[in-house]
């Protein structure tokens, strides 16, 4: 099934999203503001501005979990956990205390807390409490300054974190309150990967899929990638595809964002590779997860240079696989326990007037050098609405502003 009511002219992007059977909530990626897609009508509404940031900001959240009919918004580069009650249809904004980035890319439910890691002052995992809206935290006790954290999963009452720049998982007990950091033998980058199939945890790095047994302490490396598999770059201007694991390949230190357990399978998604890969369980082999009109290109290349390498952003949520496409902008979802591309669907989030777009004009005023929008976009932003242009360089480069202007 598809609902494809795409107009990429006034087509919104998502930095997170969460479904809700009916509706699809998101996070917008290039400026402030949540909006729900209603899967019925085909609509996107606008719903509010997120309390206590920027209008002119990006990438203010990098995860969404509901639970009591409240959806949490937890921060990538917000310092604040947003919490919307969908009842009361309000939205409070929870400062979290940390400077810096908390770069949050994944989120643990345990009983009447959620969980996630902060990078802002150093790894810090941090828990609100969904009663009191209390919020604790506790330091990762890391020496390495460079690491931080790529994926978490939760196995009985302990979360486990996968690290870029260290070979090791930290297992934090929550009933215990204690942590233990184990060393795994990697390639010396850490995982950017985590997941676990009920017997094994499932790595990535770039030697290649990793099984770990955490009870004695093994690991197994799956090295035989589908043939193709490699990544995309552009070299001296020209687009090409290289394969395998070269040099070039390590340097980018994690070939994956995210995987998810798919009961047989499990997916992993593309850090900067060139395909979604399925590993089979059963067989042990893997094989490409394609997905039609994801493959990149130079445009879509140029675009993640921008907003950010990899190219998809997402994850798990309970019963469903939810990930949002850099190239495309378009929202997949899939039931969790199927790998089968049959019931993979796909939405776009479309706005309905030119008018709803603040990326382009907020306020009367142009924000038009941080958003990544065609010259004819720009054009019609400004013919299709009255626009000051009084302030000299506050909100636009002074060139732009004299062109404009004169």
């Amino acid at each position: 099934m598809e609902k494809d009511i795409c107009n990429r002219r006034y087509q919104l992007m998502a930095t997170a999203a969460y479904y809700d059977i009916d509706k699809i909530w998101i996070s917008n990626l290039q400026y402030n503001g949540l909006y729900y897609y209603d899967i019925s009508s085909g609509k996107t509404e606008f719903v509010l501005p997120f309390p206590k940031e920027r209008h002119d900001t990006w990438r203010l959240h990098g995860k969404i979990v509901m639970q009591n009919q409240e959806l949490y918004f937890l921060p990538d580069r917000s310092r604040h956990i947003h919490v919307f009650n969908k009842q009361e249809n309000s939205l409070i904004a929870y400062d979290l205390g940390i400077q810096g980035r908390n770069g949050c890319k994944n989120a643990i439910c345990y009983k009447d807390k959620i969980y996630f890691v902060s990078e802002g002052s150093g790894l810090t995992l941090c828990s609100i409490d969904i009663i009191t809206k209390k919020i604790e935290k506790k330091k990762i006790d890391i020496e390495y300054k460079g690491v931080i954290c790529r994926d978490m999963v939760l196995v009985e009452d302990k979360i486990y974190i996968a690290l870029n720049g260290l070979d090791i998982i930290v297992m934090y007990s929550i009933e215990n309150d204690f942590f233990v950091n184990y060393k795994v033998d990697g390639d010396g980058h850490g995982f950017g990967t985590i997941c676990f199939d009920g017997t094994y945890f499932w790595l990535s790095n770039t030697s290649g899929i990793i099984r770990w047994d955490r009870k004695i302490e093994n690991t197994m490396t799956i090295k035989a990638f589908p043939k193709g598999f490699g990544m995309t770059i552009i070299e001296n201007g020209q687009f090409m595809n290289v394969e395998g694991f070269t040099d070039s390949f390590r340097k980018l230190e994690k070939p994956f964002e995210f995987s998810v357990f798919c009961g047989d399978y499990i997916l992993f998604f593309p850090y900067r590779t060139n395909m979604v890969v399925k590993l089979n369980l059963k067989k042990g082999n893997l094989e490409e997860f394609y997905i039609e009109g994801e493959q990149e290109n130079q445009e879509s290349l140029l675009r993640k240079d921008r907003i950010t390498l990899s190219h998809y952003l997402g994850g798990s949520q309970k019963d469903y696989l939810v990930f949002i496409s850099i190239k495309s902008k378009a929202i997949y979802i899939n039931p969790i326990g199927s790998a089968d591309k049959k019931s993979l669907q796909k939405f776009f989030l479309k706005a309905k007037e030119p008018e709803d777009l603040p990326m382009y004009i907020h306020n009367a005023h142009l924000y038009q050098e941080e958003v990544d929008c065609s010259l004819e976009e720009f054009l019609d932003s400004i013919a299709e609405k009255k626009v000051n242009l009084e302030d000299e360089g506050k909100f636009i480069g002074k060139e732009i502003y004299n062109y404009l202007k004169f």
